[in-house]
């Protein structure tokens, strides 16, 4: 990878290849969509309801992808876009993010799902107009394509189709779409079991560490690493049990999403640091991290790395004085130095 940035970049593409292009409906899901559908049932999620539904359609992806790249990936320079293609008929939309990174623009593509995954252009108008060319290069007689760069946050969560296509009608502005190939691409893969072969995915047996003294008790912390789809998850929650506690470290990042309640029902080791040295870190919206003057105690920009070094520091303190239970820590985040550091003893790959 060019730098550690990307890498991160590449783990949240593989791990949005894995959801769903679907519409929820009052509870409901609707993966086989009709164009009927995005009229009578469709409403603009929130990044938190596209979380909770593992899903939504390109719309609802990228407003989910804009707020990662603003939390997370703060360094990396991004836009979105909204593209529509008249083509007399149903007008098929598509919205997207690029960023920018070491003078090359990458599409970044979760949604669309036969063209998953990172590709860099030579230039800003490069991209946009290779993007417009792959997305109307099936679409025969049309009569033009239009885009507009947006800001996600301008948008009402709750807008049907009709009044999230009304706010772009007088914005979008044709472009002429150009063939270009990517001077370079990370191609995604969905990994859901059923997809997988040896085209497709060459793996590896798991590696251990310590293991031995984790399984008997002599020691009871401990940390499971791994890209998006390597069974991270399924891991960990296979030996969560009354007396393991198993826990992630994007819930301690986004511990907005948990009121103190959720977190005593989470255990005992999250809930107490979010009562005790995590306490500077803690907020009770999106919005009061967002709005913070300075969160985190000054961490600023590094709010993200600094929780989640705290955190693994305060687990390694608190699982020495908790030996009654076992703890499970898992997280591609633990690859960041600062915690390869702290749990240089202890990790399990």
């Amino acid at each position: 990878y060019d730098n550690e940035l990307m890498f991160y970049i590449i783990e949240f593409n593989q791990k949005l290849n894995n959801f769903e292009y679907i519409i929820p409906n009052n509870g409901r899901i609707i993966d086989r969509i009709k164009a009927e559908d995005f009229v009578q049932h469709y409403r603009l999620l929130s990044p938190k309801e596209f979380k909770k539904y593992q899903g939504g359609i390109c719309w609802d992806y990228v407003q989910y992808e804009a707020e990662y790249f603003d939390t997370i990936l703060k360094d990396v320079e991004y836009e979105t876009y909204y593209h529509i293609i008249d083509d007399g008929n149903t007008m098929p939309t598509h919205t997207f993010l690029i960023f920018e990174m070491n003078n090359l623009w990458y599409w970044f593509e979760s949604s669309w799902k036969s063209h998953i995954g990172i590709f860099g252009y030579k230039s800003k108008d490069e991209a946009l107009r290779a993007i417009s060319y792959e997305l109307q290069k099936d679409i025969k007689n049309h009569k033009g394509c239009y885009i507009t760069k947006y800001n996600t946050k301008d948008l009402s969560v709750g807008m049907s189709c009709e009044e999230f296509m009304s706010y772009f009608s007088d914005k979008v502005k044709k472009i002429v779409p150009k063939k270009a190939k990517p001077v370079k691409e990370f191609k995604g893969v969905i990994m859901h079991e059923n997809n997988l072969d040896e085209s497709t995915l060459k793996t590896k047996p798991d590696v251990y560490y310590n293991k031995d003294k984790f399984d008997s008790g002599d020691i009871n912390l401990c940390f499971v690493v791994g890209l998006s789809g390597s069974g991270k998850s399924t891991l960990s929650h296979s030996k969560e049990s009354k007396d393991i506690e198993v826990y992630e470290l994007d819930d301690v990042q986004q511990m907005y999403e948990f009121s103190d309640d959720n977190l005593k029902e989470y255990g005992d080791l999250i809930y107490s640091f979010f009562k005790g040295p995590g306490k500077v870190f803690r907020y009770y919206t999106y919005e009061d991290l967002e709005n913070a003057t300075n969160p985190g105690d000054n961490f600023g920009d590094k709010f993200d790395e600094a929780i989640t070094t705290r955190f693994v520091d305060y687990a390694k303190q608190y699982a020495a004085s908790h030996k009654n239970k076992k703890y499970i820590i898992f997280s591609v985040y633990c690859f960041v130095v600062g915690i390869i550091a702290i749990i240089a003893n202890f990790i399990v790959k």
